[in-house]
């Protein structure tokens, strides 16, 4: 199961800056070997949506994820760790991420995210206090 953490600060009285952060076992994907190195070739998605299900952010971006060692087994035996960075306004969202591979299950994270509103005393969300 992936897991997943949204810590936002602001960088204008409007915009808050979250950054999103990933892990996912490693075992979730498919590695091929490829010239001594084993691959993983990935998709990601993310969406932050409104209750109303206007999107207020949305991304996707192809990832390769390369292994040099696998000790005998099929795949690496740590975690795979995302990270990325958008602006979004304050509100209540729901954030949705998939990780996928092809042929392969997707390992994926739901959550909410509320960006409470701009306060000049405390700019930055609960779980970086």
């Amino acid at each position: 199961m992936a897991r997943c953490r949204a810590p936002y600060f602001y960088t204008a009285p409007e915009t808050a800056r979250v950054n999103l952060a990933m892990e996912i076992p490693a075992d979730t994907f498919q590695f091929n070997k490829e010239k001594g190195k084993y691959h993983a070739q990935l998709e990601r998605a993310s969406i932050a949506y409104r209750a109303d299900g206007t999107i207020g952010r949305d991304s996707a971006t192809p990832l390769t994820w390369t292994w040099r060692k696998m000790n005998g087994k099929s795949s690496p035996s740590c975690h795979y760790r995302y990270q990325n960075q958008f602006d979004a306004t304050p509100g209540t969202y729901k954030l949705a991420v998939v990780l996928s591979a092809a042929a392969m299950p997707s390992a994926n994270s739901n959550r909410p995210l509320a960006i409470d509103p701009y306060d000049e005393n405390t700019s930055v969300s609960a779980e970086w206090r």
